[in-house]
Order: structure tokens, then sequence, then C-alpha cells
């Protein structure tokens, strides 16, 4: 099965340093490939949850019909507050727990129950009071390590 064989299991060390690099990359990388000190662009990440994967994706996920886009200018937020609303703890996800700690995508200031969220257009909740829990599954690689109990 895909979730046995292409890394997807919460032990994996390699892929969160991976996706926190191209980030740094993305914002602090200039037109000739040169990292810089300051933030080179703005980045505008957009999630598609309108039918989300849960289970054995990206390779073999079973259809979850959720409705959801989510968009913001900071991925780490963002991340923040997809995995709340799928029903995640983000400090058992490496890529959040280690993001969250990285002052070149993250104002350390910024305390994470604050995070600002904006609901149809017009509701802004702090991520603490927001109201949901999907409860979706993750796959088997880590079922067990990343749920919100």
């Amino acid at each position: 099965m895909a979730g046995d064989f292409e890394g997807s299991w919460y032990g994996n060390d390699t892929v969160w340093r991976t996706i926190l690099d191209i980030n740094r990359i993305l914002f602090y990388a200039d037109r000739a490939g040169k990292i810089c000190d300051k933030p080179q662009r703005n980045v505008l990440y957009v999630v598609d949850g309108v039918v989300a994967g849960e289970g054995e994706g990206p390779l073999e996920p079973t259809d979850r019909h959720l409705g959801l886009l989510a968009a913001g200018e900071n991925p780490v937020a963002l991340d923040l507050v997809v995995a709340k609303i799928a029903g995640f703890d983000f400090k058992r996800i490496p890529l959040l727990s280690n993001a969250t700690g990285d002052s070149s995508l993250w104002d350390p200031e910024l305390k994470i129950d604050d995070i600002p969220v904006v609901l149809d257009g017009e509701k802004k909740l702090p991520l603490r009071d927001l109201p949901w829990n999907l409860h979706l599954k993750p796959s088997k690689g880590w079922l067990g390590h990343i749920e919100r109990v």
C-alpha cells in the first residue's frame, strides 16, 4: 500500500525540513536565486479543501467533501488553522512544531491561539475559538500520532 512506502509516517525527519526550505527560498530568494536577509515578495497560499483527501493520500486518498477554501499570506499560520480544522494537534506534526520556532517564517511574538481567522468573509475569530473539528483520518503512518484529543 502507498502509505507503507512513500515516506508518510510520523518519524520522517526529512519532508518537514524540505518544506521549510522551499518556503524560505520562495520568500527570501531574489530573481538571481541569491538568498537575502529580507523577504523579496508577498505570497498568497491557497488550500483547496472542497474535496479533501484523507487516509492514504496523496496516492490513494479517500474523498471527503468538505467545501473548504482557505487562504493566507503566512504558510505556517494557514497550516495551523487547517490542522485545527482537520482535527490534528500541530504540536505533534513536525512541520508545524518546527515551523513555529523558525523566525524566518514565523513571528515568535505571535501567540498561536490568537491567529485571526476570518470565516465566510465576515466573522473574525481567534484560532482558539474556531468551532470545527472535522476529524479527518490521517494515513496509517500518522494514525494515533497527530490527532487532537
